[in-house]
């Protein structure tokens, strides 16, 4: 997880935000979905990362996304069996994804 104090962090957050602004992309942050937070996987465990930021942004009328965050959090809602992750230990969300 980052360091939010972290100098470091804040200017690559605004790196990335100036390029995906430069290139058309759009900044999805907070990444939620009728209100939940967006699980980094499309079901529980499986086609984690890429594929389930690839559908967000497909869902949110985008090709793809060039550029996704996600930490340790819950609860969260798998995209595509919609189901609902409510452990602490074991719950990953998106907190950004960048869609083009």
């Amino acid at each position: 997880m980052r360091d939010p104090n972290n100098p470091w962090s804040r200017i690559l957050r605004e790196g990335f935000e100036w390029l995906a602004g430069g290139t058309g992309g759009h900044i999805f942050s907070p990444v939620t979905l009728d209100g939940m937070n967006v699980d980094r996987c499309l079901t529980f465990g499986q086609k984690c990362d890429q594929p389930a930021a690839d559908e967000f942004c497909r869902l949110k009328g985008f090709q793809h996304a060039t550029y996704f965050e996600w930490e340790y959090m819950y609860p969260t809602m798998t995209l595509q069996s919609l189901e609902i992750c409510n452990h602490p230990d074991s719950c990953g969300g998106f907190t950004k994804i960048v869609c083009e």
